[in-house]
Parts: structure tokens; sequence; C-alpha cells
């Protein structure tokens, strides 16, 4: 099998730089158009730094035709978290509600990609990958790096990576082919993770995961950034004072809300540039950002606008059925 291979675009959306999100969509779907017209069999989308990137490549890859499989790993720090701050947990809560055929990790140290991935089987009925580099580098005199693991020492790791439910193995920096040589010779010594069956619990993510399970009490929602439960809120809005606006976000979550609703239907508001400007506001800001973001309006408009740029799993209120 070939798969076509999408990586980083070096254009980000708000707050992190200027590309409209639909233009980041257009960009991967030029390049999955022509990787279609070569006959790839499937797509890895890997090296995510920001979850906007990782979603913008999946509608790219639909957008331009493709029903093919979709494979997707991101970069992490030794937290879990990639460089724009989201959990990796949050990142597979996402990918799954998109309908990825499998996630991992890429270019990340392979102890790293073994404790991460023992927290995302957990919590994830997507097959797993490990793709990581060959261990820690080091820099020589020369300023070239060098990797610490040989092909032997990298496939060591195995054992650890399938425990982990691992499925899909691979290198990433540094490995060549004598180290998915060795690779493949041990990980055949392995039974693939049996998948679990799917659990019916609401899963939603801001840079954090959020699982309403049965047994958990009521989620808190805050609803002091919707114009039409708050006059204080309201009046921020339509006199453009956004900071102001943030500030009662954030007192939201610092009194325990775990969802933010964000409504700006008025009519003396342009619903959707209030709604997308805002919410990139909040994704600037991580202490608002890690909760997952209620997008609340009646108006198609509004919804798709706040859709394209929230950055977790969100939930959608007040929608009409007419």
């Amino acid at each position: 099998l070939v798969a076509g291979d999408l990586g980083p675009t070096g254009q980000a959306i708000p707050p992190y730089g200027e590309t409209p999100f639909e233009a980041l969509v257009d960009l991967y779907a030029e390049q999955a158009g022509v990787l279609l017209s070569a006959g790839v069999d499937l797509f890895l989308v890997e090296s995510v730094m920001a979850m906007a990137e990782a979603r913008a490549a999946v509608l790219g890859i639909r957008k331009a035709g493709g029903d093919k499989p979709v494979l997707v790993t991101c970069y992490c720090d030794d937290e879990g978290r990639t460089p724009t701050g989201t959990d990796v947990l949050a990142c597979a809560i996402v990918m799954q509600g998109m309908g990825v055929a499998a996630f991992g990790l890429n270019c990340v140290d392979p102890a790293v990609a073994e404790e991460q991935l023992t927290r995302l089987h957990l919590y994830t009925d997507m097959p797993l990958i490990a793709e990581p580099s060959a261990g820690l580098p080091e820099t020589l005199s020369d300023g070239t790096p060098a990797y610490q693991d040989n092909a032997v020492e990298f496939a060591k790791r195995v054992p650890s990576w399938a425990a982990a439910g691992v499925r899909i193995f691979g290198g990433c920096c540094g490995t060549t082919p004598e180290h998915i040589f060795e690779l493949a010779k041990i990980a055949g010594d392995y039974a693939p993770r049996r998948l679990p069956a799917p659990r019916h619990i609401t899963v939603l993510s801001g840079l954090e995961p959020l699982r309403i399970v049965p047994e958990a009490n009521f989620v808190n929602i805050g609803e002091r950034t919707n114009v039409a439960g708050s006059a204080k809120f309201a009046r921020l809005i339509r006199e453009g004072d956004y900071d102001e606006a943030l500030t009662v976000a954030r007192a939201q979550v610092d009194a325990g809300a775990q969802l933010v609703d964000v409504c700006m239907d008025d009519g003396l508001i342009d619903g959707p540039q209030a709604m997308r400007h805002f919410l990139n506001l909040m994704a600037s800001e991580p202490e608002i950002a890690r909760v997952p973001v209620m997008i609340d309006s009646s108006k198609w408009e509004v919804l798709e606008a706040g859709l394209q740029v929230v950055q977790g799993k969100s939930v959608v209120n007040s929608i009409s059925l007419k």
C-alpha cells in the first residue's frame, strides 16, 4: 500500500496565524487531489502541531473526493501536549469523531510514545500508531543531530509499545531501513490489540478532554458568555470590547464551569464575525481553552463560523430543525 503523506503547511489559523480555516482546508484539498490522481491507497496526516491542522487536513481530503482511510499522528512534548497546548487525548477524541481510521504519535522520544499511548488506549477505540524517533538526539560538533538508539535498541521497545495497544509501528527522525527491519522482526511476535467494544459515552474536548459518564454528577455550563442571558456581555460585544468580554469567560471557568456556552444571536451584532473572533480569542487563553465550547445559535451561518475555528470537540446548542 502507498500512503499519501500530508504534513504541516507552514500556515496557521488565528490565534496562531493569519490563514482563514477555509483557506487551510483548500491547501490540503489541493495536495490531496494530486495524491489521489497519483493513485494513493490511504493518507497519513503527520507531525500535527495543532488540532486545526489535523481537522483541516481531514476535511481537505474529503473535499478532494478522497474516501480512502486517513491515519493521523501528532507531535507532543513530555507532558503529552502539542505545541499549541492540546492534550493528545483531546486530539484523539476529535479525530475519532471525524472518522479517522487510526491515530498515534510521531517524532517523539520512544519513552514519551510509550507513556502517552498507554493513556490513549484506555480512551479510544481506534488502532494506535507508534512512529517515534530513534531516541533523543544529541548535537555533534559539526551541528548535526545524532540519535541514541541504534536499530537493535530501537526494536527492543516494541514489547512496551505493543502492551500500550499499538497496532501500527514505524520510525521517524534518526531511523533507517535497518531500524524498520529490526522492528518488523519483533513486531510479528505480538498479536494485535483487540479493540474494545464501542462505549456510548459523550466525550468532548477543549485543550483537555471531558468525559460525561453515567456516574458523573451534573455538568456545569457557563452561560454568562451568552448575549441573550447576560446584559453585560451583550453590551461588551456590541461595543467591541472583546478583551473585557474575555474576562467573563475566564471568570466562568475559574468558578467551575466545565463547558462555556457562547451565543452571539443579537440583531445589533454580526453573529458569524463575532462568534469567530471571540472563539479565536478564547483559544489563545489556555486557562479558558482547556474546557469545551458550547456553540449556541439558531442560525446556520453562525454555527458554521464557530465550528470552523473551534479547536476541540464541541456541543452545538439551540439548533432549529425546521
